[in-house]
């Protein structure tokens, strides 16, 4: 007989399917939550993207090309780079899909600034560069609901679409490799 303490192998085996039933049910409803996260981010981020072209109608073909482009140029970086197994699984996608944000902090640039006909003066031309900063500022309070590489990523794009490669872009000035 049995201690109470004590199971028989069937009860053991029984319960360890059970667990092992239970595990494989909660990764599922993981990856489920997940793929809506991930429908709702991106879902999320055009919808930016169309606010800000909702301002300028200019803008919208100028965000699809960038996307296209970006994606491209993502594509063709990820066969030639040192190492593309580093490289995030959706890399070249997530460029397509974070890449149409590049503008999105011109949404809190005065439309009488944005929209001039003719050229800029130099203040009005640093408060367009501003936009850089607001776009960052924008995606990193969405980025604390949604931590996520692909916000990471859209932060960087969008702080740093205006950098040259010699130091002389903005915000930061940065050079080379920076």
């Amino acid at each position: 007989m049995l201690k109470q303490t004590e199971q028989a192998p069937q009860e053991i085996y029984g319960e360890h399917c059970l667990r092992k039933n239970h595990r494989q049910e909660l990764v599922l409803a993981v990856e489920k939550q997940m793929a809506k996260f991930c429908a709702s981010l991106t879902k999320n981020i055009f919808t930016l993207a169309e606010l800000a072209e909702s301002r300028d109608p200019e803008i919208g073909s100028h965000l699809e090309r960038v996307s296209v482009t970006s994606a491209l140029l993502a594509g063709a970086w990820q066969k030639v780079a040192a190492a593309p197994e580093k490289m995030p699984e959706n890399f070249v996608e997530n460029i397509r899909q974070t890449s149409v944000l590049h503008d999105i902090g011109k949404i809190g640039i005065s439309n009488n600034i944005l929209l001039k006909p003719d050229g800029l003066t130099g203040t009005e031309f640093e408060i367009i560069k501003t936009h850089t900063l607001i776009g960052t500022q924008i995606v990193a309070a969405m980025k604390e609901g949604y931590p996520s590489t692909i916000l990471n990523m859209a932060l960087e794009i969008i702080r740093s679409h205006h950098e040259c490669w010699d130091g002389s872009g903005y915000p930061d000035g940065l050079a080379g490799d920076s």
